[in-house]
């Protein structure tokens, strides 16, 4: 039987204390350190307790940092992993001030366009709520500034869905100024949804 490489008794100790390790830190620090140092402390053995506590460590103060290191080492099922396991937490996560860093992050790693898909579709049924708070709205600006031609058009169509849930709101009518000023060749549309609204807008 193959010895498992992992298990020594300070493995073991801080597998035990991981989630509080995570959140500290020195001691987060030093965790990465040793994903450096052998990337499969992360990708192997940590795995499994981090991504079941995915939330909880991409919403802390220095927990984000784990979860942003392990995305340089982990591979494409993992990755989707990941992404499926922020699905129900999504909305937490993206308003959260760490929790959009992470995210943001996320977006740079992502490399094929299933999962640039699966992010859109999750983005879709939430985009009212990302785009009405400050931090979330960071994630929809980071994917308009991919300039890549599906991302775009779909995002511009998710706020022609919202319109107003968006524009009437008052971080959300920053949003959709910003989004104007973004690519013109998207604006038509929402220019329409302007003007078919204008008395709503300007009494507002």
């Amino acid at each position: 039987k193959e010895e498992d490489p992992f298990n020594t008794a300070e493995n073991k100790l801080l597998l035990s204390n991981l989630l509080v390790l995570a959140k500290e830190q020195t001691s987060c620090r030093y965790l990465q350190q040793i994903i450096d140092k052998n990337p499969k402390m992360g990708t192997v053995f940590f795995y499994p307790t981090i991504i079941k506590n995915i939330t909880d460590l991409i919403t802390n103060q220095f927990g984000n940092y784990l979860i942003q290191k392990l995305f340089s080492y982990i591979n494409q099922n993992q990755f989707t992993d990941i992404l499926n396991a922020i699905v129900p937490d999504f909305v937490e996560i993206s308003t959260n001030f760490y929790g959009t860093r992470v995210l943001q992050k996320m977006i740079d790693c992502i490399n094929n366009q299933y999962q640039m898909l699966s992010l859109l579709k999750i983005i879709s049924t939430n985009i009212s709520e990302l785009l009405n708070d400050i931090n979330a709205s960071h994630i929809v600006n980071k994917l308009l500034s991919l300039r890549q031609f599906y991302i775009t058009s779909a995002i511009y169509e998710m706020v022609n869905r919202n319109f107003l849930t968006i524009a009437l709101h008052k971080h959300g009518c920053c949003s959709i100024q910003k989004i104007l000023e973004n690519d013109l060749i998207f604006t038509e549309n929402i220019i329409v949804n302007i003007l078919n609204n204008a008395m709503t807008l300007i009494t507002h």
